[in-house]
């Protein structure tokens, strides 16, 4: 290599290269600089004082925040910041009875289409409820984009929210469940119920048919629901009377015409 043939300053010179004395002088300074912003005392044998000082450097770095993006800055660990998930979580204490939910999550910062994650000590019987996250203000609960619907949260319910530029948004989800050997139900944070049971024939009312006004296992808030009934004998077919919020009259008919009909009807029902 020509040492006097001047070097365009976007590439790199062919090794070796030897550093003029200016350009050394350049990078001790700049070393220096490094190592006294960061209050440490010059020493001549300690080798590792620019190591020292970036971590120092690093440290003292003020991260910006970065709740808005659903992260934030989980460690800061010398020169080794890093973002991490933040999934921002509380328990609400708020009477069940009370639409006006609170609850506390520390340094929880409201923006648009972010998450948070509340466990609900107390069951929700209020119509239309609030929630308040850490201050920020009132908002509507809504499930599906919808606010005229009842809101059920039971007891001890963990319930995720997404904050979709005006109210909290839920999914209408199975909030709370049961199976205990032919007797389930289902409920929604909507409402929404299923439930159903087996339940045994045993008799003749006449004409081959027996009814049994059978208890729901949870109570429905209308009696406007659907019924469906199956009889689980090849000789009978199931059908159902009067509903009512919380019994419905289930029927077992025999085909055969005038015969006590025998067996189980197997029955649902599904409404709010």
């Amino acid at each position: 290599m020509d040492i006097g043939t001047k070097q365009n300053k976007n590439t790199f010179p062919e090794s070796p290269y030897v550093l003029k004395a200016e350009e050394i002088n350049q990078i001790v300074a700049e070393l220096q600089y490094i190592i006294t912003l960061a209050e440490i005392v010059l020493d001549s044998t300690d080798t590792t004082q620019v190591y020292q000082a970036l971590q120092v450097l690093f440290a003292s770095v003020a991260y910006p925040d970065q709740t808005g993006n659903g992260f934030k800055v989980l460690q800061t660990d010398g020169a080794s910041p890093f973002w991490g998930s933040l999934n921002p979580a509380g328990e609400c204490s708020t009477a069940g009875a009370t639409e006006a939910k609170t609850v506390a999550i520390t340094n929880f910062v409201l923006s648009n289409y972010c998450r948070v994650t509340v466990k609900f000590t107390n069951a929700n019987t209020g119509a239309t409820p609030t929630l308040n996250v850490e201050g920020t203000g009132a908002k509507t609960i809504k499930v599906l984009n919808t606010t005229s619907t009842k809101i059920y949260i039971p007891a001890g319910a963990i319930v995720d929210f997404i904050y979709d530029g005006t109210d909290w948004t839920v999914d209408n989800k199975i909030i709370e469940s049961y199976y205990n050997s032919d007797t389930w139900y289902k409920r929604y944070i909507d409402g929404f119920i299923e439930q159903g049971s087996v339940t045994a024939i045993s008799g003749n009312d006449g004409d081959g048919i027996k009814s049994v006004t059978v208890n729901l296992p949870v109570a429905m808030s209308t009696s406007n629901y659907s019924v469906s009934v199956t009889a689980d004998s090849a000789y009978c077919y199931g059908s159902y009377g009067t509903r009512n919020t919380g019994t419905v009259v289930v029927s077992s008919t025999n085909r055969a015409g005038n015969v006590a009909p025998a067996g189980n009807v197997i029955w649902s029902i599904k409404g709010y």
